[in-house]
């Protein structure tokens, strides 16, 4: 249905239930469409921990709890998933050394695979490091961690 606008005093044809108000006899129609566009969609994609933060600040107590824990468990399985890649990593920069000891391999395989070696190492540490930092979340959150009430105020 298409809508149009009329012009101030013209009579709406129709039955209007409701008490008169301040405003008249007149509604008001909001309508709302949403439309994905790939440059919104990036824009969003770029600041993922701005909708993070507001899930996570907007939630009950309750949520966050259980967002903390399920970010525990993420963390941990995201060390799972970077020892194995890292173990995947040694094992193809193991293979191609020797292959280009052999001299059938080429310098560039060689520097790929140990590039890809030393990605996978950092990915393994920032995963314990996230996991060591949702796990702290997580404690202080459920009250577990904080200052010892004989130490408060002091450093």
């Amino acid at each position: 249905m298409l809508f149009t606008c009329a012009s101030p005093g013209t009579r709406i044809p129709g039955r209007f239930p409701g008490p008169p108000h301040a405003r008249g006899r007149w509604f008001t129609l909001d309508i709302h469409c949403h439309v994905r566009s790939a440059k919104a969609a990036a824009l969003v994609e770029e600041h993922q921990e701005v909708s993070r933060w507001f899930a996570e600040s907007s939630a009950n107590e309750r949520s966050q709890a259980i967002n903390r824990q399920n970010g525990v468990r993420t963390a941990a399985q995201r060390i799972e998933t970077s020892r194995a890649h890292l173990a995947s990593a040694e094992e193809s920069e193991r293979a191609t050394s020797e292959r280009y000891r052999a001299g059938v391999g080429s310098i560039l395989d060689l520097l790929t695979a140990q590039s890809t070696l030393a990605a996978a190492r950092a990915q393994e540490v920032q995963a314990r490091a996230d996991w060591l930092l949702a796990l702290s979340q997580l404690a202080h959150d459920t009250g577990s961690l904080g200052p010892d009430s004989s130490h408060r105020g002091q450093p």
